[in-house]
């Protein structure tokens, strides 16, 4: 009897042993996988290398990764100062903001690109991102704390947790494999570029018109208003930035004119009440910039759609500045 209370004890100590141990290699385990969140890894990395001369930091999520060139946002930027793509999928408000106080020292200026709808949105990050973050290697700091209230409890939990909580990583990799042999659509590899991560090889999605017949697929106008916690929470992180001598650049994205259809008087009342809200930060508005044939699919912009956003905001954000 005692022999075999042993062999259940060394075998149950062996299990976890082993547990233990797939804990502790996930996060590199993650971080080999492809990914929608893998971007976060780039992210990560920045933040850590304390000597990256970047000076102007760029975050949003797939508009911005699809519609931003960081290079030529450098090149029609007086001084041409270095440019970083630093948005990731689905990256909301509040998730772009956890990465801004750990930005390297000679940081001037940061851009954050919003949907047109993210001021009506409460701030956020989801648990499925809080959890990416860490498992790349994020960790919060005092100031991220102080400033970006609620904070999500992920980024507060032992690491072996945030492991454990992690598992479904797994098969999110397995469909992004899948996708790539069953889908229709032909990507790049330069995914995790610093600079300009689109991947869309077409002008066009193979199957825009018949996204564009979808009633589903047209945006629906309402009238929201403006989320008075976000607009708080911006302050404070314009406050906060501002102490450190960084530019914060809040910028509405483009919507794409064949699926959106912007009511005049409204887009006006809608800025009127960011700006109120928000006041002393300034938005700049690049809603209506591009036209139809400039996008990719509904959201986001081509290649061509791309260069013409990636020039106007150097131009509108560099002056925006000298004022």
């Amino acid at each position: 009897m005692g022999l075999f209370l042993r062999r259940i004890a060394v075998f149950v100590l062996t299990i976890g042993a082993i547990l233990y141990l797939l804990l502790l290699l996930q996060p590199h385990i993650v971080r080999a996988l492809p990914s929608d969140y893998s971007r976060h890894r780039v992210i990560v990395d920045v933040l850590n290398d304390v000597d990256s001369p970047l000076q102007v930091a760029i975050f949003g999520d797939s508009r911005t990764i699809f519609g931003l060139d960081a290079k030529t946002v450098s090149q029609h930027w007086p001084g041409h100062p270095l440019s970083y793509n630093l948005a990731s999928v689905g990256q909301s408000t509040l998730e772009g903001m956890h990465f801004f106080s750990q930005l390297p020292s000679g940081t001037e200026v940061i851009i954050q690109c919003l949907s047109y709808d993210a001021f009506q949105k409460r701030p956020v990050v989801m648990n499925s991102k809080a959890l990416n973050m860490r498992m790349n290697g994020y960790e919060i700091d005092s100031t991220s704390k102080a400033i970006l209230t609620p904070v999500n409890p992920i980024f507060n939990d032992p690491i072996l947790k945030v492991a454990y909580d992690s598992r479904s990583f797994f098969r999110n990799s397995l469909h992004n494999y899948i996708r790539t042999i069953l889908d229709n659509e032909t990507f790049g590899t330069n995914f995790h570029s610093l600079f300009f991560p689109h991947i869309y090889t077409r002008l066009r999605h193979p199957k825009y018109r018949a996204q564009l017949k979808n009633p589903a697929n047209q945006c629906k106008q309402e009238r929201v208003p403006v989320d008075g916690q976000l607009a708080e929470v911006l302050v404070r992180v314009n406050e906060s930035l501002r102490q450190k001598n960084i530019h914060y650049v809040p910028i509405l994205m483009p919507v794409n004119p064949d699926f959106c259809k912007i009511d005049s008087l409204d887009h006006q009342r809608y800025l009127a009440e960011i700006e109120q809200k928000i006041a002393p930060v300034t938005v700049i508005d690049l809603s209506q910039v591009l036209d139809s044939e400039d996008f990719y699919d509904k959201v986001h912009p081509n290649k061509i759609g791309a260069e013409k956003l990636s020039i106007i905001i150097a131009e509108q954000a560099s002056q925006l500045l000298l004022q």
